[in-house]
């Protein structure tokens, strides 16, 4: 079967064959994984109950004048609390003022449950990938 992908706003939601077809036979991911941001606060980009394989895509910017590199604490809400998974750190980036610099950070949920990220600068040509990480 093809899948094809619908995005809003320059974010991958959703695979158009689950959509349209359910596929209620794949497995399921059980928590929400995020990001924690610089304040310590979870910010969930892929919410529980999303069926896999699954893709998540969005565009950040630099925090920073001239930031040399970008962390990302990608984590998983789980009842106990918040669990990292990994902290992934995208570095030797071109010199920007605050924002400007696009970086594409794209999450990739296997049907086993291997989390694989990528990111990817396209002004530069920058790609990095990490991975896999098990995920629940």
């Amino acid at each position: 079967m093809k899948t094809f992908s619908i995005f809003v706003r320059g974010i991958l939601v959703v695979s158009l064959a689950t959509a349209l077809f359910g596929c209620s036979d794949r497995p399921v991911l059980e928590s929400p994984i995020g990001i924690v941001t610089v304040d310590s606060s979870f910010t969930q980009l892929i919410p529980a109950g999303e069926r896999l394989p699954y893709v998540f895509s969005d565009v950040f910017g630099n925090a920073e004048d001239n930031q040399k590199q970008i962390e990302v604490a990608l984590s998983q809400k789980r009842p106990e609390g918040v669990e990292q998974i990994a902290s992934i750190v995208a570095d030797n980036l071109p010199p920007r003022p605050k924002g400007t610099l696009r970086v594409i950070v794209t999450l990739t949920i296997s049907a086993t449950k291997e989390l694989r990220v990528k990111v990817t600068i396209t002004e530069t040509g920058y790609v990095k990938e990490f991975g896999p990480f098990l995920v629940k």
